[in-house]
């Protein structure tokens, strides 16, 4: 089993985790202890694919 922060020292310690009203979906809150992604950004989701009134990220 893959554990996050294993190799990098970065962890994301769970804090709370939320399902939806279908019972097919988990959201998990986490306390980010470092970087979460390789190229060092606090998130892997820092790029936007739309964005109202301006252009996508690049």
């Amino acid at each position: 089993m893959w554990v996050k922060g294993e190799t990098s020292g970065h962890f994301q310690d769970v804090e709370e985790i939320l399902y939806d009203c279908d019972v097919d979906t988990l959201l998990y809150r986490v306390r980010q202890r470092g970087a979460a992604c390789h190229t060092g950004e606090r998130t892997c989701f820092y790029r936007s694919a739309y964005r109202r009134g301006g252009k996508p990220n690049e």
